[in-house]
């Protein structure tokens, strides 16, 4: 058999803003990295920590329920090899 039964199709994911969320992200990297923390300055540093913890939650939270959903189709296929090669190792042990 060559399988041509089972037909597979890669997901697509375009992630449109990525050069501007990386270009972002090494902007607040670089901030950090070349921050002095001074009691002057504590409410900015601590905002832009908690702007750019919020960005990497969004980003998280979305690629989980991508990753989510991508999985979905391969799951089901899964179940569904396990449930045939489970019938043929079955009939093999008895």
């Amino acid at each position: 058999m060559e399988h041509q039964e089972i037909v597979y199709a890669p997901a697509t994911i375009e992630f449109k803003e990525f050069g501007t969320y990386k270009k972002r992200a090494m902007e607040v990297a670089d901030y950090i990295q070349s921050i002095t923390l001074t009691e002057e300055n504590v409410k900015e540093v601590k905002a832009t920590l908690a702007d750019a913890r919020k960005l990497v939650n969004a980003l998280e939270d979305r690629r989980k329920a991508i990753k989510k959903e991508v999985m979905k189709p391969y799951k089901t296929f899964e179940e569904q090899v396990k449930e045939i090669t489970g019938i043929i190792d079955a009939a093999r042990s008895e």
